[in-house]
Order: C-alpha cells, then structure tokens, then sequence
C-alpha cells in the first residue's frame, strides 16, 4: 500500500471516542423528558464568633472619687440601737443645704431622714429589711421615697414635729422638727 492512502485513512477513520458521531447531530430533550431541575448547590456558611458579653464599666457614684462614699452594709444581725437624724436638706430653688439645723427648717424645704442601725457588737446593720417611721402629727407632712432606711419630709404647715423611727421591734430617739415660714 501506499504511504499516501495510509495517511488519508487514518485521517478519515474516525478514532472512537475523538471525533464527533457520524450519525447526525444529537437529538435535543425535550424540557419534559429533562425531569425536575437538580437544586443549586448549598453554600456553606462561614461561622460567625460568639460575641463576649463585656460587662460595662460602673459609672462612680459622685464624689466617690474623693473617698466620700461607703461600701454597702451586708451585716443583717439584728439591731440593738436605731438612730435616726436630719440627713439632708433641699431648698424651694433645688439646692442642697449644707447642715440644716433640725430646730428652723423653713417649709419650702424638703427633708430628708436617715436611720442607722447597730448590732450587738456595733457595727451597722440592715436587720431585717425597711425602717418603719412615724411623726407627731403625720396630717402635717408630704412623705416619699424609695430607700429603706430614708424618707423624705415636706412641711405644709409651721410648728414643732416629732419623728421616731423602727427596725425589727427596736425604736430609735425622737427627733424633734421644727418647721418654720420660708
């Protein structure tokens, strides 16, 4: 044979699986017969941290900085001694009044009273919880507050009040209030 027709044989006969079908063009599906389609493939997701919860910073209470404030009472031994006295006083403009004194306190004044509580070896105590107070002539005053060993005093009228106080069944001194005009 000649080297000529070898060549072109080779180059005619096709190689299986190298050349396309010589039957003709593949038929196309029908969109009936491709069935339903595969879902799109899932991403994976990409873990997110979990998030540190961080405490925020106190804010001081005033003037604690300047070593003005107490550390809380967690003594709850039962009292022995409960006084009470004038802890604080406003004036009708909103100003703090430094020492009020108890015997002149005008009736635009809001008051305001402060138990503390003793132990048996003396040292300050919650006891069982509120102090209960009581005054003189309790139709006289505007009581209010939150705290459970104050309450605050507005006046509606002048003269001499007498305020006690009690914890646990133990009473404190009387404190005597004298409200005044202004």
């Amino acid at each position: 044979m000649n080297t000529r027709i070898l060549a072109a044989l080779l180059v005619v006969v096709p190689v299986v699986g190298c050349t396309s079908s010589t039957s003709g063009p593949d038929p196309v599906p029908s969109v009936a017969a491709q069935g339903s389609p595969s879902p799109a493939p899932t991403p994976t997701p990409t873990p997110t941290p979990t998030p540190v919860a961080v405490a925020p910073t106190p804010t001081p209470a005033p003037d604690c900085d300047r070593g003005l404030c107490e550390a809380p009472i967690t003594n709850t031994n039962p009292p022995v001694r409960l006084t009470i006295r004038l802890y604080s006083a406003v004036d009708g403009r909103g100003k703090l009044v430094s020492n009020p004194p108890v015997n002149a306190v005008p009736l635009s004044y809001r008051i305001t009273l402060d138990a503390v509580a003793k132990d048996a070896a003396g040292y300050e105590t919650n006891g069982g919880g509120k102090v209960n107070y009581d005054f003189s002539n309790p139709g006289a005053l505007s009581l209010s507050g939150t705290h459970p060993f104050q309450v605050k005093v507005q006046a509606s009228q002048t003269g001499e009040i007498t305020a006690w106080a009690e914890l646990d069944g133990v009473r404190s001194n009387d404190l005597n209030l004298i409200f005044i005009e202004g």
